[in-house]
C-alpha cells in the first residue's frame, strides 16, 4: 500500500470514529456537514480520497476538534 492510500485509509478511520462516537449516522453527519450523503458513505467507507479542508469539515461536524503542529496532525477527542 503507498503511503497515500495509507493516509487516507487513516483519516477515512478518524472520521468513522469521530461519527460513531458522536452518535451521529451516516446521513446525520451529511446533514451537519453539508456534505452530500453519498460522499461522506464513501468517506467513512474508506473507498474515496478526500481533500484535508473536507476532513476537518466532517470532524468539526463531529463535535470534534484537529489540532495541527507543524507537519504532523493530531486527533483528539473532548
Amino acid at each position: 500500500m503507498e503511503r497515500a492510500d495509507e493516509v487516507a485509509t487513516a483519516a477515512s478511520d478518524c472520521v468513522y470514529a469521530a461519527m460513531t462516537r458522536a452518535g451521529l449516522s451516516i446521513s446525520e453527519l451529511a446533514e451537519k456537514s453539508g456534505i452530500a450523503r453519498p460522499m461522506v458513505s464513501m468517506i467513512v467507507n474508506a473507498k474515496k480520497k478526500f481533500r484535508v479542508d473536507t476532513f476537518f469539515i466532517l470532524i468539526e461536524a463531529c463535535g470534534q476538534e484537529v489540532m495541527t503542529r507543524k507537519r504532523r496532525v493530531t486527533y483528539r477527542v473532548r
